[in-house]
């Protein structure tokens, strides 16, 4: 579980991607069906499967931040449920429900916040929030820019 942001336009991205990524997993699932889970082939026909999912939730289109440790918006002693409701806006039929000010008003947020650590974090935890926290900034810029986001948390 955790919070799912879709920069507006993504259902056109998604339909053009989904396709492929479907082609994929059938011929993955194929193989596994004709020759076993443990065919050489099933590893790159899975890693074809991956790539689409990565194309269809391509970091100009899609942030996904989860509800366990790995939340940046945690680590800025925030919270998906309570901080991000004055953002939003009732949602007009077709429309998106975080608009580009709000989506430059959170961006705000988020670059005025430190990020929160403790002294078990190594180097490598403290460089995932930096470059986590970096993402969610240029996402949250570049929906601003597309006319807002639909958030799902």
């Amino acid at each position: 579980m955790g919070a799912d942001l879709y920069i507006k336009g993504y259902e056109k991205h998604y339909e053009n991607c989904v396709g492929r990524f479907n082609e994929a997993a059938d011929k993955r699932d194929r193989i596994i069906e004709e020759q076993g889970r443990d065919h050489p082939d099933v590893k790159a026909a899975q890693e074809e499967v991956s790539l689409a999912y990565d194309v269809m939730h391509s970091p100009e289109f899609y942030f996904r931040d989860s509800y366990n440790d790995s939340s940046v918006f945690h680590r800025l002693g925030l919270s998906w449920w309570n901080d991000l409701e004055q953002f939003m806006y009732k949602r007009p039929r077709g429309g998106v429900n975080v608009g580009p000010s709000g989506c430059k008003r959170l961006a705000a947020l988020v670059e005025s916040r430190e990020l929160e650590f403790t002294p078990e974090d190594d180097e490598e935890t403290v460089q995932y929030f930096v470059q986590k926290k970096a993402a969610l900034i240029r996402f949250l810029h570049c929906c601003a820019d597309a006319g807002g986001m639909d958030a799902s948390v």
